[in-house]
């Protein structure tokens, strides 16, 4: 079935670069914003290539667009930062936090809560989960933004055709235009570039998936073919496993909390709760043994038994979970 699809929406997994159709990132500066133009930093000379051939893939793929300040005036830019990736190639990321990024106008669009998402998707029959391809990349930005997107490198001035990581608006912008696109499919989550889809009978699930599928067609989207899972009985998503049974941690998060120091004050009891992916429903012994769901005020009471000299609540809830 998943080839089949696969097959059918060809063009979706192709390696070409996505454009998303209709919309357009725009960059809204506050009142009080000064032109700042950053020089190059300095590349290692081992890594000058690889930047130069990164720099070059960019421009082909219609991402970056080479600006000559003898005809353009270069009012912002940034610096670059690159990283190595396991495959030995450069990934580039202009540093924005630096530059322009504080005088930009907010995007307020909330980015969902997970437990609205598992809300929604636990107990399905199957699960498919969708990646993007380059995720903000495949949103234009308006052409007259693109001057503020400038960075600066030791082989010149670039700007960005299309929103790139590290702008501060761009996860809410991203996800208000994803949220628009696949608006009203049932049984079906988006947070940024992470798609999922189930349904209550397997006929349900399909139903969603091709849904999903045409709507990205549609918009002009692309996705990772290798990234993507198809009619799975359990997936991880958002660092938690989702299955038919329900929403479960991932053996990493247990382990996170199994091998934290014991607590030995109401902030440390808290600190299993905050980690990334502890989620209520994932966290049902440590509310068994605290009796509250909250956390503040009045409630603290309870939490002071957490940090006790030899108290079983230290040790119990927070050692033993149910694999």
């Amino acid at each position: 079935m998943a080839d089949q699809l696969i097959e059918k929406y060809a063009e979706l997994f192709s390696d070409t670069h996505g454009l998303i159709k209709g919309h357009e990132a725009k960059v809204n500066l506050k009142p009080d914003a000064k032109p700042i133009v950053f020089k190059p930093r300095r590349i290692p000379l081992a890594l000058q290539d690889k930047v130069e051939e990164e720099l070059q893939r960019l421009v082909k793929a219609d991402v970056l667009e080479e600006v000559d300040p003898s005809s353009t005036a270069i009012e912002w830019a940034s610096p670059v930062v690159g990283a190595v990736k396991p495959t030995g190639k450069i990934r580039l990321c202009a540093d924005f936090k630096v530059s322009i990024n504080k005088y930009m106008c907010p995007d307020d669009y909330p980015l969902p809560v997970f437990e609205d998402l598992a809300s929604n998707l636990a107990g399905g029959e199957r699960y498919t989960v969708i990646d993007l391809k380059d995720a903000y990349l495949q949103m234009q930005v308006e052409e007259n933004s693109r001057k503020y997107l400038v960075i600066a490198t030791h082989k010149g001035y670039f700007r960005y055709k299309r929103l790139p990581f590290g702008v501060s608006f761009a996860p809410s912008k991203f996800q208000r235009v994803m949220e628009k696109i696949l608006a009203g499919i049932p049984r079906v989550g988006v947070m940024l570039d992470d798609i999922i889809a189930t349904g209550d009978t397997f006929d349900d699930h399909l139903k969603n998936v091709r849904t999903v599928l045409d709507r990205l067609l549609s918009a002009g989207l692309r996705t990772q073919k290798a990234k993507c899972k198809w009619f799975q009985e359990e997936v991880l998503y958002l660092g938690h496993r989702i299955s038919k049974e329900g929403i479960q941690p991932t053996a990493q998060h247990l382990k996170a909390i199994q091998d934290m120091p014991a607590p030995t004050s109401i902030r440390g009891a808290h600190a299993p709760l905050l980690l990334p992916g502890a989620a209520p429903a994932s966290i049902y012994s440590v509310n068994v043994e605290v009796k509250t769901p909250h956390f503040r005020g009045e409630h603290h009471s309870p939490h002071r038994h957490l940090t006790r000299d030899h108290s079983p609540h230290c040790q119990t809830p927070q050692r033993h979970f149910p694999q």
